[in-house]
């Protein structure tokens, strides 16, 4: 199955960073990805709904956990949307070698009991 059709079956659609680009009226082009041989090297990317920061705030503080997971999940399709960019098509992607992810909570948060 394509990736990004899986994508849209789970409800999931990836932003359109060149129209993203466009629409930034400083008129600056946020460098993306770069791409070294066969690897591509994507820069860090932040929770983006309809073109929109979607949850600023720190989990345990300002974000529920749940609103936390769903920050994360749409840091993710922002990744997906760079990588989209760079290659033409996520189908291309072989293999993942190196994901690092963080998150901004509140000091002292645990999601434990």
């Amino acid at each position: 199955m394509i990736v990004e059709d899986k994508l849209k079956a789970l409800g999931f659609e990836l932003l359109d960073l060149d129209a993203q680009y466009r629409r930034n009226a400083s008129g600056a082009r946020f460098i993306s990805h770069y791409a070294v041989q066969n690897l591509l090297y994507l820069s860090g990317t932040t929770p983006m709904k309809d073109g929109q920061p979607l949850n600023p705030g720190a989990v345990g503080q300002e974000l529920t956990l749940e609103q936390g997971y769903e920050a994360a999940r749409y840091a993710t399709l922002a990744s997906l949307a760079a990588v989209k960019y760079a290659l033409g098509d996520l189908d291309r992607v072989q293999q993942i070698v190196q994901l690092i992810g963080f998150v901004n909570s509140a000091a002292g948060f645990s999601n434990q009991p």
